[in-house]
């Protein structure tokens, strides 16, 4: 990157920042996806179900709508859970979630 930098003609004020940058980048404690951790597909069906109810249902529990359909049928919130409809996505900083005038097929809590 130093190399770069300077190839370029890059101010030093600016190259400092941006090492600075990078570095927090890299060292920042990313959170681990579902993808990131293959053997979890070495659980049963069951375990694996249990497992996501723990991690999606209190996310879940906090939007009153789903709240209020859990208190209908109790079976409905580990359905959700266990299905591939609830995933994890981390994102960092500066990286774009929304996008004027794009369609969402997906909600973020």
């Amino acid at each position: 990157l130093r190399k770069y930098l300077r190839q370029n003609g890059v101010q030093p004020s600016l190259s400092l920042k941006i090492q600075k940058q990078i570095v927090e980048r890299i060292l920042a404690d990313t959170r681990l996806s579902q993808q990131d951790v293959p053997v979890l597909a070495l659980l049963s069906t069951k375990l694996r179900a249990n497992l996501w109810y723990e991690i999606y249902a209190p996310r879940l529990m906090s939007e009153p709508v789903l709240m209020m359909c859990d208190g209908v049928d109790d079976l409905l919130l580990g359905d959700i859970c266990s299905s591939d409809t609830v995933m994890t996505q981390s994102v960092g900083p500066g990286h774009l979630i929304f996008n004027p005038n794009t369609y969402l097929d997906r909600a973020f809590y």
